[in-house]
């Protein structure tokens, strides 16, 4: 929590998305895609002025990549949940869902960034 938003990101695994009710996660899947639920909170100011496409990023050791799409699941001004979508492999053929993984969230609320880390092994492409 910092300037009086909360941010948390969950990694979507396998398991979390067949117990999980979103019909928008389920539609990309998980063996294409990196799925990180993204839940903002807040008692004052406007969450809805954030482009989390823009805001957010996957860092790796081999660089910094954007995500394709922002699936939003609840969209109100104090209260923000949704789906990061990013491919599981980046164009210049990095994966994105192995080694150790940073989700970076630049400037919400005055946070320079929000750093949320996993050391995730090679295999968890499914779960």
């Amino acid at each position: 929590e910092g300037g009086g938003v909360a941010v948390e990101v969950t990694w979507v695994t396998s398991d979390y998305l067949s117990s999980w009710g979103s019909a928008k996660a389920k539609e990309y899947g998980i063996e294409k895609y990196v799925l990180l639920l993204v839940k903002l909170d807040t008692h004052s100011g406007e969450l809805g002025r954030y482009d989390l496409v823009e805001v957010a990023s996957l860092r790796l050791e081999g660089g910094e990549y954007r995500p394709a799409a922002w699936e939003a699941i609840d969209d109100t001004s104090h209260h923000r949940e949704g789906i990061l979508v990013f491919p599981r492999q980046a164009p210049d053929g990095t994966r994105l869902d192995a080694g150790p993984v940073e989700v970076v969230m630049k400037g919400i609320a005055g946070v320079p960034e929000r750093i949320f880390r996993w050391e995730l092994a090679p295999d968890v492409s499914g779960g």
